[in-house]
């Protein structure tokens, strides 16, 4: 289940979370993710706590803020800093905390300035919120819309649509682009993925421009997984996107 679904309101608790190797405050994220309400029951319906175990993939993470994190849990662990039991404790967190800000320059584009409060006499408290905003980005890649051919799917698969009724609505705009309803329409039918993944798949012949939109060709949609590519043409680190 997503992290994005979980912060929506859905509180459960899992009894079993699986965590890639990552920075200790990560895996604190994912360990609260586990036992979110603190009302699971064992089998004898005494409250209980779930487990996370965290594992070392067959690939590292990707070089920058993450794999710093990950590092440095590493190294963290090899020094015998966990040894205590208590991993997430306060004083684990300020060692890390620590080791990850001795890395490098956490504020290469300047923006801690902008949110420091300046004083004058035209401006007690002046921060300059709005000039922070448009510097900061979490995540460099930026977001593209993909239209898909989604099709609604039912468990009777006689009461499943045949055909999506994207191809004309964009049919529709192409013979004229001021019917602002069909965007509307289209919304519903829009996915988000990085810039990268959107030339590749279009290098690939995987999409379509059409009436000024990508449009995935139905070849490359799954009914029940969406964007439905080659693993080679789309990888994991790739799919990110906040």
């Amino acid at each position: 289940m997503s992290t994005q679904l979980i912060e929506a309101g859905v509180d459960i608790d899992f009894p079993v979370v699986y965590r890639a190797m990552s920075g200790l405050d990560s895996i604190a994220q994912a360990a609260g993710r586990c036992n979110r309400e603190g009302k699971l029951k064992d089998n004898n319906g005494k409250l209980s706590k779930g487990n996370v175990y965290v594992f070392i993939p067959e690939q590292a993470s990707m070089p920058g803020y993450l794999r710093q994190g990950e590092d440095t849990t590493l190294n963290m662990m090899a020094t015998g800093d966990f040894n205590n039991g208590k991993i997430l404790s306060p004083e684990n967190f300020e060692k890390y905390f620590s080791l990850i800000n001795e890395k490098g320059d956490r504020d290469k584009h300047d923006i801690l300035p902008l949110l420091t409060a300046q004083r004058s006499t035209d401006a007690p408290l002046a921060i300059q919120f709005r000039k922070a905003a448009k510097k900061f980005r979490l995540i460099d890649n930026n977001g593209t819309a993909i239209i898909v051919p989604f099709k609604s799917v039912f468990e009777d698969e006689s009461q499943s649509e045949k055909t999506s009724p994207v191809e004309g609505w964009i049919a529709q705009l192409e013979a004229d682009p001021s019917q602002k309803w069909v965007y509307k329409k289209l919304q519903r039918f829009t996915v988000t993925v990085t810039e990268s993944v959107v030339k590749e798949l279009y290098a690939n012949k995987c999409i379509d421009e059409r009436a000024g939109l990508f449009v995935l060709l139905e070849t490359y949609y799954h009914k029940r997984w969406g964007i439905d590519a080659a693993d080679t043409l789309i990888s994991p680190e790739g799919c990110i996107l906040d």
